[in-house]
């Protein structure tokens, strides 16, 4: 069941970075850095979310 969750949340992963991707190709044009510091920044919140904090235990 883990698994399965880790999985999906991989999935799920990959997918936001392919379409935080696709916008800031497509913004990157008009923006330059600024636009990819947001997604990163937007990535990395989200992945601090997603992954569970090493410190505390699974309920």
């Amino acid at each position: 069941m883990m698994f399965l969750m880790e999985r999906q949340t991989v999935f799920l992963t990959g997918l936001v970075l392919r379409i935080l991707a696709k916008i800031t190709r497509m913004q990157n044009q008009q923006n330059g850095l600024l636009i990819s510091e947001q997604v990163w920044t937007c990535t990395t919140l989200f992945l601090a979310t997603v992954s569970p904090s090493p410190d505390v235990p699974p309920s």
